[in-house]
């Protein structure tokens, strides 16, 4: 069975992540507050 790594990070208000892409899915939720994900072609 394949494993699924997990990993959290906590983000400062109005906080982001550099563009980046990995070679599987990635799922990203807001435990609390909102999240908004932007790529080159949606958000």
């Amino acid at each position: 069975m394949p494993a699924a790594p997990t990993t959290s990070r906590d983000l400062a208000a109005a906080g982001g992540v550099t563009a980046h892409w990995h070679d599987e899915h990635q799922i990203v939720y807001a435990s609390r507050g909102v999240v908004a994900v932007h790529t080159e072609t949606s958000r």
